[in-house]
Formats: C-alpha cells, structure tokens, sequence
C-alpha cells in the first residue's frame, strides 16, 4: 500500500483515510502497520495465522521509503524494514543513506538542550552527497569529542573543588596541632590558602604543598622530638589527583571506515533514518477535571502527571519526591522552589507547543496557559484562557467543547509525547466517531494540516463519510473483496477502471452513503487525476487568498480513453468508447459540466456531445480566453497553465509517465503548503480559469433536445 509522497526530503505527512465495507479488514491493515512500531517482536505472536489451512503460511511484511528525482522510476535512496515470520530485516541504500543512519543515532547521544543537536539535523536532512556527508560526520564527531571533553574537565573541577575542601580541613588540624606548641604556626595559614584558593592549578597546589610540609618540619624540629607521633610523614596530605589527558580528535576518511567502527547491527540505528516511527495511538483515557489534580502520594500512579512529565522532565517525580521530603524535614521553601521550576518548564514546554498546534500558528489574541502547584495536600495542573489585553478566564476542562477536549486527550496522550518526530506514522482506528459531524471535520482537518507542518503522517481506518474531503480523495485508501471473497485488494482514488466514468464508486459503496453525502458543491468532471490535482489545490489557494468560496468541486472521469486518432479503425473504436462514457456521465449526474482539453480528443468529445444533443454542458480549456498559455504546443492543455518557468521547475512535460499521478498528487500538497514558490503567472491563469468556470456553472443548463 502507497501512504504517502512529498517534495519535502525533510518531512513526508499528512492524512491517509483507509475506508472499506465491513469486514474488509480495515483494522486489520492497521495492525499490519503497527507491526513496525517498537514492538516489532510481538510481530510472530500476533500476525501469524492460525485459522485452518493457514497454520503454517509464511506471513511477510515491508515498510518502505524512497527518494526519487522528478518522475523518474529510478529510486535514489531507499530504507526499509522486512519482516518474514519470526525474522526481522533491514536495509539502508546506498551507503550515503547508512551513514545518515548513523549520524542521526549519534546526535541522539549530544546533549538535548542545546540547540546544535537540531542545527546538525537540519543540516543531515539536507545533504545527501557523499563528501559533504563524511565532512558533517566528523564535524559532529568533533562536537561529540568538544561536550565528552567539556564534561570531563567539568567533572574535575568539581571533584577539584570537593578535594581542596578536604585538603584544607587536614592541613588546618595540622596547623591546629603545631599552634600548642609554637605561637609562630599561624604562618602557615597564607600557604594554606594558597593551596585552597579556587584559582590554584594542580601543578601549584603540589609545589605549595611541599613549601608546606617542608614548614611544617622546621617547625616540629623546634619541638620536642616525643611529639613528632603527631606528625607522621607517612600520614601527611597528598595529591592523589591527577589531571584527564584528553585524547585529539582524528578525522575519518571514508564512509567504509565509519561504518566498520559504527556497524548497523541493530534496529535502533536503522529507525533513525528517515524510515518513519511507527505509533499505534489508542488512547485509553479522555481526561476530566479530577485528572488535573491528585495527591503527593498518588503522584506516581496518575496517568496524566506521568504523561505530563515524560514530555518535561524524565526526572520530574524524583526531584518533587525530594522536594517534599525537604519541606517536611525541613523547608516549605524547597516545595515552592520545585513548583517554580516545573511551572516555568510547563509553560516553555508544554503551553507554547498546546497553542502553536491547536491555532496552527495563527496570530490569535487569545492563548491557553498551564498553571502547575506543588502544596503539602495536593499537586495540580489548572487551566486558563487568557488574551494578549490581559483578560483571564478559568477553564474547567469538564464544561470545554468536545472538539477542545478532543485535543487535549490527543496532545497530552500523544502530540507531546518526546516519540514524534518528523517522517512518523501514527496509526488511528475509527477514532472521533463519538464527536459530533461539525466537530468531526473539524479534527480531520487539524490532523492533515498538522501532518503537513510537522512532517507526520496519520493513518486513519473509518466509515465517516464526513472525514472525506472531495478536494482531497487522494488521501483515500479503498479496500474490497473480490468476488469470491478471498482476496481483499487495495484500490486508490486514482485506480478507477478506464471504463469507468464514476470516480466515486468504491469510495460510495466503502462508506454506504450516496454522492450528496459526499460532494455538497456543484461539481466539474474533468479528464483526469492530474487535472483534479492541479485545479483542486489552485481552488483551495485561490479561497484562501481571496478569501472567497468557490461553490465547485472537480471529479476525474478516468481520461478520454487510448487510441491513436491518425489510425480510422482506433478513432472510430475510441468514438464508439466515449459515446458510452458521455451517455453513462449524463445519465448518473443530469446537466453535468464536463472539462477537456482543447486538443482533437477534446474536439472530438464536443462532436459527440452535439450529436447526443448535448446532454452535457461540454467546456473546452481553449474558450477561456483569458488564460495565457506558456506556449503554443501546450495552448490546448492544462499543464500550458503553469508559466513556462514553472512548467520547467515542476517537470511536467512527461505527463504519461506512470508515476505522474503520484507525483501530481504531491505537488498539490507542495502548492499549498508552499504558495510562495509559485510564480504569480501561473496564479493568475488558474484563477482566470476557476472564475471562468464559476460563471459558467451558475448559467442555466441548455434545454434539450427532444
């Protein structure tokens, strides 16, 4: 099954709807997926057959990703996990993609709160040459070496510290002993300090030191010699501390060596390639108002403070514990301070990310905000909604709308959780059914959005015709049955049959509803995926720069159908074809408007048209004639659309290609998400275009001919 596609090499997301009839195995498909996730040894357990005549069938399964330039069939780079019964393999290709590999599970090993951990993955995910790879490497290498030598040196100034503390306790008991016997022992305590002082090297306190003893010595001299017991050599303070060598950092030279010293034995390092986190997200609790609160006691056991610490503080319950036990024995001080701690991280952490996801960084007025207390009864979490004017409300999560509560059981179950990261899968079943119809397209929209900005892809099984969007039916993944019931095969949007004009049908007979529940807008039949591609996302741009609804939306009916028109015996053939499709068209969506290209199968599809009485509203791509076309041998086509320069950009000469749909199907989302990279000429002839259509659809349908 294909999930997905980007232009993005550092975030492939997004939404995938998988939809079916009953008992066609849509959870089933799911639990395939989830096989990948980190329990990949439950796979034999779990997915091995076990019904008669399957006992010893030899299940396999394959996750994979690839990089391709333009449409060409050739992969670039390829990752992918295999699974074939109890055995589990992987491969990274080519060794470029292995050595990413590597570099993503060392960085995991730099310190996490600084910020060059993200910059130097930044930097992996937009390098791919070799040589540049190699020389990013050792430069994290080189950091790695910098923080581990950091550390150490770090370390022993600490342990430094703690032995001049000690030292200057036995050096002064020392001088305390000799002070009994002689009134000039007191000129022992420069040295002292000396040796102690925060700014004395290794080397200084050693030479300072035998001053010291040496002192000390001439001193006992004085003293009768039945006192020198007191004094014992053997016992006189030394230095047994001695200062880390670091070793010099050394460069690799080639890819080979790197991975000899760092070899991909084991899963770990293969998951942090670009292959995706695989996430199975069954939230198992909708959090109330009591959730938000619980006792120091019962701290550890609430579900949704352990949550709430995973995404802060892996250390969060031991520091409270002995905050508390501090405030018990012996300050309410050590209490206040830990909660002034977790709030500050709470709202750095936590607030910051809950509003940038659920306004989707819109520049909104208002704002939630988390306020976390630690007191001798109780630890709570409250709630408020504030504005930028300095408004305050308190929110009770009880009396929120099922849409807001909806999102806070996500965020908190999973949405802040360290695991997601960018190119993860995250795996839903039938979930939001329990929400109302308003509330429901309200998610499915955040979750695509969300997918698209943050790189994840969520996989969504449903029969909710309401979380299918008919801008966007190439999120759709269809399963049946064959005829015998054996066999479930995997249809796309994409995959209606050439003989078939209705492009709804398998989505229709998956979700048991009609057309209506489906398309509330008037519709445009146009050739083909690519045309629906294209003229959905320009209509999707065009609402949202002109902040205008287009009352439209666009089916594909499959192409005009093959043939070569030079060749008569083909041309009548195809005739005879197209005849079938228009009068089918007609007789399922009456006064439908269909959209063709302006070249001879377009001119040919009016012809027909004619001579059925034209029981189609026919238009051609050429009678907009406000469109201005990139060149004269694409003046009849939709891709003359684009301006030459992006023409060029997006390579769309080869539109036969097998994989332009897929690549269509990207470069949809690519336009939307990124509508800045498009050129205004290309904007504006596709605007021309959807206003000219709307005009056309809000005219009365021609009378027909009786």
């Amino acid at each position: 099954m294909y999930l997905n596609n980007s232009f993005s090499s550092d975030k492939l997301g997004g939404l995938v709807l998988i939809i079916g009839e009953n008992n066609t195995g849509k959870s089933n498909l799911l639990k395939a997926l989830g096989c990948f996730s980190e329990h990949l040894d439950e796979f034999k357990e779990n997915c091995t057959p076990n019904y008669l005549g399957f006992e010893d069938t030899i299940t396999h399964l394959g996750l994979c990703i690839e990089e391709k330039i333009g449409k060409d069939e050739k992969s670039e780079n390829k990752a992918s996990i295999e699974i074939e019964h109890d055995k589990i393999s992987y491969s990274l290709a080519p060794e470029t993609e292995q050595l990413k590999s590597v570099c993503f599970k060392v960085l995991n090993n730099l310190d996490p709160e600084t910020s060059i951990q993200e910059d130097f993955k930044n930097k992996l995910n937009r390098t791919s040459n070799a040589d540049s790879l190699l020389k990013l490497f050792n430069e994290i290498l080189r950091y790695q070496d910098n923080e581990k030598s950091n550390d150490i040196k770090e370390q022993f100034k600490k342990d430094l510290t703690t032995f001049k503390t000690r030292l200057k306790q036995e050096l002064e008991k020392i001088q305390k002993e000799l002070r009994r016997y002689l009134n000039n022992a007191d000129s022992l305590q420069p040295l002292i300090e000396t040796i102690c002082d925060e700014g004395t090297t290794l080397k200084g306190m050693q030479e300072n030191l035998e001053q010291f003893k040496q002192l000390a010595n001439e001193y006992t001299d004085q003293i009768n010699r039945s006192n020198w017991n007191r004094i014992n050599p053997p016992t006189f303070p030394t230095i047994n501390l001695k200062e880390p060598i670091l070793s010099s950092h050394v460069d690799y030279e080639s890819i080979e060596n790197i991975l000899e010293d760092y070899p991909l034995n084991k899963i770990e390092y293969f998951l942090h390639s670009k292959l995706a986190q695989v996430i199975y997200y069954k939230p198992t609790t909708s959090f109330s108002s009591k959730d938000l609160m619980t006792t120091p006691d019962d701290l550890t056991k609430s579900k949704f403070f352990n949550l709430l610490f995973n995404a802060v503080n892996k250390n969060a319950f031991e520091e409270i514990k002995n905050a508390y036990i501090k405030a018990k024995d012996k300050s309410e001080a050590y209490l206040n301070q830990a909660g002034r701690k977790y709030e500050k991280l709470i709202n750095e952490e936590i607030s910051k990310h809950f509003n940038q996801m659920y306004f989707q960084n819109k520049n909104e007025d208002l704002y939630y905000e988390f306020d976390f207390k630690l007191d001798s009864q109780k630890v709570s979490l409250s709630l408020f909604k504030r504005n930028k004017k300095g408004g305050e409300e308190v929110l009770e999560l009880d009396h929120q709308s099922e849409g807001f509560r909806w999102y806070f059981d996500l965020f908190f179950n999973l949405l802040c959780s360290p695991k997601i990261a960018p190119n993860s899968i995250v795996l839903m079943d039938e979930t939001g059914s329990n929400l109302s119809v308003p509330t429901r397209i309200e998610y499915r929209n955040f979750l695509k959005k969300l997918g698209q900005e943050k790189g994840v892809t969520f996989v969504i099984s449903t029969h909710d015709p309401f979380l299918v969007d008919a801008d966007h039916l190439d999120e759709l993944r269809i399963l049946s049955l064959d005829e015998n019931l054996r066999n479930v095969s995997i249809n796309y949007f994409s995959s209606v049959s050439p003989n078939d004009s209705d492009s709804l049908k398998h989505i229709k007979k998956a979700l048991g509803v009609e057309k209506r529940h489906l398309i509330g807008s008037k519709c445009v039949f146009v050739e083909g995926i690519s045309d629906y591609n294209y003229l959905s996302a320009f209509k999707l741009l065009y609402e949202k720069e002109k902040e205008k609804s287009l009352s439209m939306v666009f089916l594909p009916i499959n192409g005009l159908g093959k043939g070569n028109l030079s060749n008569e015996e083909q041309k009548k053939i195809w005739k005879e074809e197209m005849e079938k499709k228009l009068k089918i068209l007609d007789k399922e969506e009456p006064n439908t408007t269909l959209l063709v290209d302006g070249d001879d199968k377009g001119q040919l599809c009016e012809e027909i048209n004619e001579k059925l009485e034209n029981k189609l509203k026919l238009l051609k791509l050429t009678d907009c004639k406000s469109i201005k076309f990139n060149n004269e041998k694409l003046s009849k086509d939709i891709e003359g659309v684009f301006s030459k320069s992006d023409y060029q950009r997006f390579d769309l000469e080869n539109k036969r290609n097998s994989g332009h749909i897929a690549y269509t199907s990207a470069l949809k989302n690519d336009v939307l998400l990124n509508p800045h990279l498009i050129e205004k000429e290309t904007k504006e002839n596709f605007y021309k275009l959807l206003e000219w259509l709307q005009k056309e659809l809000q005219k009365e349908p021609q009378e027909k001919r009786k």
